[in-house]
Protein backbone atom coordinates (compact mmCIF):
# COMPACT_ATOMS: atom_id res chain seq x y z
CA UNK A 1 0.00 0.00 0.00
CA UNK A 2 1.33 3.44 -0.97
CA UNK A 3 0.82 5.71 2.04
CA UNK A 4 2.46 8.80 0.54
CA UNK A 5 1.40 11.19 -2.17
CA UNK A 6 2.39 14.56 -3.52
CA UNK A 7 -1.08 16.01 -2.89
CA UNK A 8 -2.82 17.01 0.34
CA UNK A 9 -5.47 14.57 1.54
CA UNK A 10 -8.22 17.16 1.80
CA UNK A 11 -7.69 18.35 -1.78
CA UNK A 12 -7.84 14.78 -3.08
CA UNK A 13 -10.89 14.01 -0.95
CA UNK A 14 -12.93 17.17 -1.59
CA UNK A 15 -11.50 18.81 -4.70
CA UNK A 16 -12.50 22.45 -5.13
CA UNK A 17 -15.93 22.64 -3.45
CA UNK A 18 -16.63 26.28 -4.33
CA UNK A 19 -15.44 28.83 -6.85
CA UNK A 20 -14.73 32.46 -6.02
CA UNK A 21 -14.39 35.36 -8.47
CA UNK A 22 -11.15 36.99 -9.49
CA UNK A 23 -10.60 40.57 -8.32
CA UNK A 24 -10.46 42.50 -11.58
CA UNK A 25 -11.12 46.05 -10.49
CA UNK A 26 -10.73 48.55 -7.65
CA UNK A 27 -12.87 48.12 -4.55
CA UNK A 28 -13.10 49.73 -1.11
CA UNK A 29 -13.44 47.96 2.22
CA UNK A 30 -12.94 48.67 5.90
CA UNK A 31 -10.59 45.71 6.25
CA UNK A 32 -8.73 43.62 3.69
CA UNK A 33 -7.68 40.13 4.82
CA UNK A 34 -4.75 38.75 2.86
CA UNK A 35 -5.06 34.98 2.62
CA UNK A 36 -8.12 32.76 2.40
CA UNK A 37 -7.05 29.88 4.61
CA UNK A 38 -8.52 28.93 7.97
CA UNK A 39 -6.95 31.95 9.74
CA UNK A 40 -8.30 34.39 7.19
CA UNK A 41 -11.72 32.72 7.20
CA UNK A 42 -11.98 32.87 11.00
CA UNK A 43 -10.86 36.52 11.02
CA UNK A 44 -13.47 37.37 8.41
CA UNK A 45 -16.16 35.51 10.37
CA UNK A 46 -15.50 37.54 13.52
CA UNK A 47 -15.27 40.84 11.62
CA UNK A 48 -18.48 40.49 9.62
CA UNK A 49 -20.36 39.37 12.74
CA UNK A 50 -19.09 42.54 14.43
CA UNK A 51 -20.58 44.57 11.56
CA UNK A 52 -17.24 45.42 9.95
CA UNK A 53 -17.05 45.60 6.17
CA UNK A 54 -14.25 43.35 4.99
CA UNK A 55 -12.84 41.54 1.97
CA UNK A 56 -10.78 38.35 1.71
CA UNK A 57 -8.28 38.08 -1.13
CA UNK A 58 -5.87 35.25 -1.96
CA UNK A 59 -3.40 34.93 -4.82
CA UNK A 60 -4.11 31.18 -4.89
CA UNK A 61 -7.30 29.13 -4.83
CA UNK A 62 -9.06 29.43 -1.46
CA UNK A 63 -7.74 27.01 1.14
CA UNK A 64 -4.90 25.57 -0.91
CA UNK A 65 -2.05 26.79 1.32
CA UNK A 66 -1.14 25.23 4.65
CA UNK A 67 -4.86 24.84 5.49
CA UNK A 68 -5.24 22.11 2.89
CA UNK A 69 -2.25 20.24 4.35
CA UNK A 70 -3.30 20.65 8.00
CA UNK A 71 -3.84 17.62 10.23
CA UNK A 72 -6.88 19.49 11.60
CA UNK A 73 -6.13 18.19 15.10
CA UNK A 74 -7.14 20.68 17.79
CA UNK A 75 -5.00 20.61 20.92
CA UNK A 76 -4.47 23.18 23.65
CA UNK A 77 -0.75 22.40 23.98
CA UNK A 78 1.76 24.98 22.79
CA UNK A 79 5.22 24.27 21.36
CA UNK A 80 6.64 24.37 24.87
CA UNK A 81 5.22 22.28 27.73
CA UNK A 82 3.45 24.32 30.39
CA UNK A 83 6.17 23.48 32.94
CA UNK A 84 8.92 24.84 30.67
CA UNK A 85 6.89 27.87 29.59
CA UNK A 86 6.27 28.73 33.25
CA UNK A 87 10.02 28.91 33.83
CA UNK A 88 10.35 31.36 30.94
CA UNK A 89 7.40 33.72 31.50
CA UNK A 90 6.03 32.80 34.93
CA UNK A 91 3.24 30.45 35.95
CA UNK A 92 0.38 32.96 35.69
CA UNK A 93 1.22 34.05 32.15
CA UNK A 94 1.98 30.51 30.97
CA UNK A 95 -1.16 28.95 32.43
CA UNK A 96 -3.26 31.80 31.02
CA UNK A 97 -1.84 31.14 27.55
CA UNK A 98 -2.70 27.45 27.86
CA UNK A 99 -6.21 28.25 29.07
CA UNK A 100 -6.79 30.57 26.10
CA UNK A 101 -5.76 27.75 23.76
CA UNK A 102 -8.14 25.39 25.57
CA UNK A 103 -10.97 27.93 25.37
CA UNK A 104 -10.39 28.34 21.63
CA UNK A 105 -11.38 24.69 21.07
CA UNK A 106 -14.70 25.35 22.81
CA UNK A 107 -15.16 28.56 20.82
CA UNK A 108 -14.51 26.77 17.53
CA UNK A 109 -17.04 24.08 18.41
CA UNK A 110 -19.63 26.79 19.07
CA UNK A 111 -18.88 28.44 15.71
CA UNK A 112 -19.29 25.10 13.94
CA UNK A 113 -22.65 24.67 15.64
CA UNK A 114 -23.79 28.15 14.59
CA UNK A 115 -22.88 27.70 10.92
CA UNK A 116 -24.13 24.07 10.94
CA UNK A 117 -20.74 22.57 10.13
CA UNK A 118 -20.89 18.98 11.34
CA UNK A 119 -17.30 17.81 10.83
CA UNK A 120 -16.17 18.55 14.38
CA UNK A 121 -15.38 15.69 16.75
CA UNK A 122 -14.33 15.77 20.39
CA UNK A 123 -11.25 13.64 21.09
CA UNK A 124 -8.90 13.12 24.00
CA UNK A 125 -5.21 13.96 23.60
CA UNK A 126 -2.20 11.91 24.70
CA UNK A 127 1.17 13.47 25.55
CA UNK A 128 3.63 10.65 26.16
CA UNK A 129 7.28 10.15 27.04
CA UNK A 130 9.34 8.81 24.13
CA UNK A 131 11.82 7.18 26.52
CA UNK A 132 12.45 6.69 30.25
CA UNK A 133 14.50 9.87 30.64
CA UNK A 134 11.43 11.91 29.71
CA UNK A 135 9.33 10.39 32.51
CA UNK A 136 10.29 13.19 34.92
CA UNK A 137 9.05 15.80 32.43
CA UNK A 138 5.72 14.00 32.07
CA UNK A 139 5.22 13.85 35.84
CA UNK A 140 6.21 17.51 36.27
CA UNK A 141 3.96 18.51 33.40
CA UNK A 142 1.05 16.54 34.80
CA UNK A 143 1.36 18.25 38.19
CA UNK A 144 1.38 21.77 36.74
CA UNK A 145 -1.50 21.09 34.35
CA UNK A 146 -3.52 19.68 37.23
CA UNK A 147 -2.70 22.80 39.24
CA UNK A 148 -3.90 24.96 36.33
CA UNK A 149 -7.26 23.18 36.36
CA UNK A 150 -6.97 20.97 33.29
CA UNK A 151 -8.81 17.63 33.18
CA UNK A 152 -5.79 15.31 32.93
CA UNK A 153 -4.81 11.79 34.00
CA UNK A 154 -1.32 10.37 34.51
CA UNK A 155 -0.93 6.97 32.84
CA UNK A 156 1.78 4.42 33.48
CA UNK A 157 3.26 2.02 30.94
CA UNK A 158 0.68 -0.71 31.54
CA UNK A 159 -2.27 1.68 31.20
CA UNK A 160 -0.89 3.10 27.95
CA UNK A 161 -0.46 -0.39 26.50
CA UNK A 162 -3.97 -1.38 27.57
CA UNK A 163 -5.74 1.74 26.27
CA UNK A 164 -3.69 2.61 23.19
CA UNK A 165 -1.85 -0.54 22.15
CA UNK A 166 1.70 0.80 22.18
CA UNK A 167 4.46 1.07 24.74
CA UNK A 168 5.64 4.27 26.44
CA UNK A 169 7.06 4.90 29.93
CA UNK A 170 4.33 7.37 30.96
CA UNK A 171 1.81 9.77 29.50
CA UNK A 172 -0.71 12.53 30.18
CA UNK A 173 -4.23 11.91 28.92
CA UNK A 174 -6.09 15.20 28.40
CA UNK A 175 -9.87 15.32 28.07
CA UNK A 176 -9.72 18.56 26.07
CA UNK A 177 -9.10 18.03 22.38
CA UNK A 178 -10.88 17.72 19.05
CA UNK A 179 -10.53 17.14 15.33
CA UNK A 180 -12.15 18.87 12.39
CA UNK A 181 -11.65 19.40 8.66
CA UNK A 182 -9.85 22.73 8.36
CA UNK A 183 -10.17 22.82 4.57
CA UNK A 184 -13.94 22.39 4.45
CA UNK A 185 -14.41 24.51 7.58
CA UNK A 186 -12.63 27.35 5.80
CA UNK A 187 -15.15 27.20 2.94
CA UNK A 188 -18.06 26.86 5.37
CA UNK A 189 -16.93 29.95 7.29
CA UNK A 190 -16.50 31.98 4.12
CA UNK A 191 -19.88 30.93 2.76
CA UNK A 192 -21.58 31.81 6.05
CA UNK A 193 -19.79 35.17 6.09
CA UNK A 194 -20.72 35.92 2.46
CA UNK A 195 -24.36 35.86 3.57
CA UNK A 196 -23.51 38.78 5.88
CA UNK A 197 -21.75 40.82 3.22
CA UNK A 198 -18.22 39.39 3.00
CA UNK A 199 -16.62 39.48 -0.43
CA UNK A 200 -14.09 36.75 -1.29
CA UNK A 201 -11.68 36.81 -4.23
CA UNK A 202 -9.02 34.30 -5.27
Amino acid sequence: MDLSTGYPFYLINHGLPFSYPKLEGSIKAGVVILGGGISGALSAYYLVNAGIDCVVIDERTIGLGSTCASTSLLQYELDKPLSELSELVGYQTASHAYKLCSDSIDALEEICRKIKFEDFERNKSLFFAANKKDRDLIEKEFAIRKKAGFDVKLLDEGQIELQFGFSAPSAILSAQGAATNAYMLTHALLKASEKKGLKVFD
